[in-house]
């Protein structure tokens, strides 16, 4: 049986379309992750889990993101936004013993976008299935070579 948790976040910023200040607009970011990794039977740390995830999104609150570093030279879309945090969480929780298996962000609920590095949520497709499992394989053709240059 495969065991996560699932927690909210909300943040709110400002970002515009190729980097046009005067027509910035913000929005209520809404942040899902899936975070497991801890032995069956145990309980998540959430006050360290949370502290850690806080302090992250703390850094994008009331922001104008296209003058962030994290996303200099591409676009602070939901997409971008995602893969940025998705890779960054998922160090800082792993610093602590736990997965992040999958993140999901959207800007209003007719929108979401999801990155895992596994296959966990269903999709809307096999074709997208299939990029999915293709980024999966990519990702851990990455680590596997990181690890053999170590």
């Amino acid at each position: 049986m495969f065991q996560y948790y699932v927690y909210k976040y909300y943040f709110n910023a400002e970002h515009s379309f190729r980097n046009q200040r005067e027509k910035a607009h913000s929005h209520t970011f809404t942040v899902v992750l899936y975070i497991g990794g801890i032995e069956r039977g145990q309980d998540i740390p959430f006050f360290e889990m949370d502290a850690i995830v806080k302090a992250y999104f703390t850094n994008f609150r009331g922001q104008y993101l296209n003058a962030m570093p994290e996303f200099a030279g591409k676009e602070p879309n939901i997409e971008n936004m995602g893969d940025v945090f998705y890779e960054a969480l998922w160090e800082r929780l792993k610093e602590v013993g736990l997965a992040l298996y999958q993140l999901d962000i959207s800007e209003n609920p007719l929108c979401v976008y999801q990155v895992s590095d596994r296959i966990l949520l269903p999709t809307m497709s096999m074709e997208e299935s299939g990029k999915n499992f293709e980024n999966i394989l990519k990702r851990k053709r990455r680590l596997m070579a990181l690890k053999h240059r170590l």
